[in-house]
């Protein structure tokens, strides 16, 4: 199955269509990170954040906190979605300009449009997101 990166939307996104596959972008992460630092613009996972309740039922399903005292409260945070844009769109263009540029740069470009969708409905909505991971 693998895991996937997806958009989280502020407030269940005012109606906004959050659905991506996301398996490809996780899974070219380390290249698309790389070509971040290339084009000099905010890494994916600098995106990602996570709710305090999820935080917590990770954790001990993966008992990571186990043993750990003085464990400091997690609070989610929020970006705007054009922040989001500032990232996906160079490295959408990178890639239409260099098809193939790595293993998987097809797919990873096809979940990168289907962002790009996302955060232009939420940025019309004004509606806050970050990224999320599924295992």
């Amino acid at each position: 199955m693998g895991a996937a990166l997806y958009i989280v939307l502020e407030n269940d996104g005012a109606g906004v269509d959050n659905e991506v596959d996301g398996k490809a972008l996780s899974r070219s992460d380390g290249d698309l990170a790389a070509l971040c630092r290339q084009l000099g613009v905010k890494a994916l996972m600098d995106f990602f954040s996570i709710s305090s309740a999820r935080f917590e039922a990770e954790a001990e399903q993966f008992n990571t906190l186990a043993g750990l005292t003085n464990v400091p409260p997690h609070e989610e945070e929020w970006f705007s979605a054009d922040e989001g844009l500032a990232t996906v769109r160079p490295l959408l263009t990178y890639l239409y300009a260099h098809p193939g540029a790595f293993p998987g740069a097809d797919a990873a470009q096809a979940d990168l449009e289907d962002f790009a969708y996302v955060l232009c409905e939420a940025a019309r909505a004004n509606v806050r997101w970050h990224l999320g991971v599924d295992y």
